[in-house]
């Protein structure tokens, strides 16, 4: 499900003015709350180096996700120029040289590179917007695309105030959703960061440490991550007791939510901006109220 004014092909979508203003409107009510809780807001590339995702081990564990950024061949360019045309549906991978940057499956990788040999005072939030990439086996129309927009709250600092950032977002994206009428289980999920073998492998079973936000019981619209000091020892990031700060984010699938939205209201997204606006009521009222009460 779409709408008449959205189109699907390939994993790429096309919208219409509603979908944009339901898009907008869903990032809006993430970013106030990330104000709210002194987030910094920053913008990166849109692409990322090679040797930046080669530190934190993507090629282990997420080569079959990537897109490479590469130039064409000066050859190949000389060529084109003559011609006019390619003449062809692709472009074949002997046109292009080395790739030294990728397009971003996520929004926070940049922002651990951003952090390296620093020592941090206290918690430092930052939330950042992406349009992400992947290549996935197959593609299913907002629910699982090719290309989209992620929001990510991303939180570095001791183990006790990052547990505490994580309980506090995974509440409020409860109740977000509560207040939106949009029902969604929460489902304990992998996290591929860790390595597949090894203490860390260990750990994960014992503590889990990805949880996701789950809408019709197959569509991950939002995660809560926990990744520990991995990040930190990559990029040497450390609190002001010396140690290796620990990591973790929240994360917004915009145009899943987009695609929750719609099908929970049955194509009507003007119900779907509504909605939005009924959930960031609900969660400030929700947190107005446990602070009156502590």
């Amino acid at each position: 499900m779409c709408g008449d004014s959205c189109e699907v092909t390939g994993g790429l979508a096309t919208f219409g003015e509603i979908q944009v203003r339901v898009l907008r409107e869903l990032d809006e009510a993430v970013l106030h709350w990330a104000r709210n809780n002194q987030a910094i807001e920053m913008a990166f590339p849109p692409v990322i180096s090679v040797s930046i995702l080669d530190r934190m081990d993507y090629f282990r564990n997420f080569p079959h996700l990537g897109f490479a950024v590469a130039s064409l061949t000066a050859t190949v360019a000389g060529e084109l120029a003559q011609r006019g045309r390619l003449g062809n549906e692709v472009l074949p991978s002997s046109a292009t040289a080395d790739a030294e940057f990728m397009l971003p499956s996520a929004a926070c990788y940049p922002i651990y590179a951003h952090f390296r040999d620093k020592t941090l005072a206290a918690t430092t939030c930052v939330t950042t917007a992406q349009n992400c990439f992947r290549n996935e086996t197959h593609y299913e129309g907002l629910a699982r695309l090719r290309a989209f927009r992620m929001r990510e709250i991303v939180a570095l600092g001791t183990r006790d105030a990052l547990s505490a950032f994580l309980a506090r977002h995974k509440a409020w994206v409860r109740h977000f959703a509560q207040g939106a009428d949009l029902p969604l289980s929460i489902q304990v999920a992998s996290d591929p960061f860790f390595q597949a073998d090894g203490a860390r492998t260990r750990m994960q079973q014992l503590f889990p440490v990805k949880e996701e936000f789950v809408f019709d019981g197959r569509v991950a619209v939002s995660s809560v991550n926990s990744h520990r000091n991995f990040f930190a020892e990559r990029w040497n990031i450390r609190t002001d007791d010396s140690q290796y700060a620990y990591t973790g984010c929240v994360a917004f699938g915009l145009e899943r939510w987009v695609h929750a939205l719609q099908t929970r209201y049955e194509g009507d997204l003007s119900r779907g901006l509504k909605a939005i606006q009924a959930g960031r009521a609900h969660a400030a009222k929700q947190f107005e109220a446990s602070q009156g009460s502590a």
